[in-house]
């Protein structure tokens, strides 16, 4: 014969150790995959239509992993280059140096044939936004002749996706 014990609980206390307590660890994420057709035939910074994603960090002290990639084509031999924005401020410490002295975070050589192949472009970089108020990051780029984000040069028929991704990361 088995006896079976009974536990009476008056009442039940929730655990108050936030979860921002916990470095390293991921607290939220948010996804945005868009598919809207952006070009350009600026050498100055231009937004790409519907990259901005938006996450509201928990803690100060909390670092945003931004991670992602982008379908590019360009019209002919020469570049398309992207850059991280916070808002509409540049995040700097996302570039690097490419050719003669342009920052960029991620650039791809353009084709020179009629029917261009496109380039998915993988970007990654821990950013400190150092604010606990909504912070959107957007993608902006440019190219020396027309540029495409999500869209073929050569086929206006294809379409293609881009994606960021936001992780907080508890610090």
């Amino acid at each position: 014969e088995v006896e079976m014990s009974k536990l009476k609980v008056d009442t039940i206390t929730p655990n108050t150790v936030a979860v921002i307590d916990a470095p390293w660890k991921v607290l939220q994420v948010v996804a945005n995959t868009w598919k809207t057709a952006t070009s350009t035939t600026s050498s100055t910074m231009s937004l790409v239509a519907d990259s901005g994603t938006t996450i509201t960090p928990k803690a100060i002290t909390s670092k945003i992993l931004i991670t992602g990639y982008v379908s590019c084509d360009t019209t002919s031999s020469n570049h398309i280059g992207f850059k991280l924005y916070d808002g509409s401020s540049e995040i700097t410490g996302a570039t690097g140096s490419v050719g003669s002295g342009t920052n960029e975070m991620v650039a791809s050589q353009g084709h020179s044939y009629s029917v261009g192949g496109m380039n998915a472009l993988p970007f990654t970089f821990l950013y400190s936004p150092s604010t606990t108020s909504a912070t959107t990051i957007n993608l902006y780029f440019e190219g020396g002749t027309t540029s495409y984000v999500n869209r073929n040069h050569g086929n206006t028929t294809e379409g293609y996706s881009s994606n960021i991704t936001l992780m907080e990361i508890g610090a």
